[in-house]
């Protein structure tokens, strides 16, 4: 990603990069590692209905070009996914009442807020052109970030 960032950067001239990523762990895909889940029936459904929207647009994940993973990456209702099975999802991962799901969904909204907080604390002006590349999880989380910021109505 960081590699992509700078070879955009260059090709559109820019005078300066930022970067604002937050390295944090987490362990998201924690709920395919345990055993004995209070709940291991939504994670289940939930796969399922993940594969039969992939059956059912006719999308084969293994087998899109960049430009089809861009354009099925920015789909609202895919960006309202990520948010689910980021966030939601993991808040069904308990163990002997012990939320762990829910922990690792905080550490990265976590990471989300400092990486939106890394951005608002660089200074821009109504006349600078800003793109924005990241993974598009963490751009869910930023549309949301951005629609409600203070900043939008000057900048963005």
């Amino acid at each position: 990603m960081e590699l992509l960032a700078f070879e955009v950067g260059k090709l559109s001239n820019s005078q300066k990069i930022y970067g604002i990523d937050y390295k944090q762990d987490y362990f998201y895909s924690i709920a395919n590692y345990l055993k004995n889940q209070q709940d291991s029936l939504t994670l289940k459904k939930y796969y399922a209905l993940v594969n039969e929207n992939l059956f059912l647009n006719n999308i084969n994940p293994n087998n899109t070009n960049v430009k089809e993973q861009l354009y099925l990456n920015n789909q609202p209702e895919y960006l309202d996914f990520l948010i689910n099975i980021n966030a939601d999802l993991l808040t069904t991962i308990s163990v002997s009442n012990y939320k762990i799901g829910a922990e690792q969904a905080s550490k990265f909204y976590n990471r989300n807020l400092m990486m939106f907080a890394n951005m608002n604390n660089i200074l821009v002006s109504k006349d600078d052109r800003i793109f924005i590349l990241m993974g598009a999880t963490h751009t869910a989380f930023f549309k949301d970030f951005l629609r409600r910021s203070h900043k939008r109505s000057k900048y963005f």
